[in-house]
């Protein structure tokens, strides 16, 4: 699991989701209440390829 701190103000006007760039997975949508962020759990024995695990940070910002 990889973590990551970002600086934005407000974090309560975004939303945001976690995207598998290789498998097109998503995560579901959840409002921010803070920006730490931990990307998603992933069952290390069933991994052929360590990009597999590679995992995309989207943000929207509600206006």
């Amino acid at each position: 699991m990889q973590e990551a701190e970002l600086a934005i103000d407000e974090p309560s006007r975004y939303s945001f989701y976690w995207l598998n760039p290789r498998t097109g997975e998503r995560s579901k949508p959840a409002s921010c209440d803070t920006f730490y962020f931990a990307t998603p759990a992933v069952d290390a024995e069933n991994t052929s390829d360590e990009h597999e695990c590679d995992w995309v940070l989207c943000l929207k910002k509600q206006v």
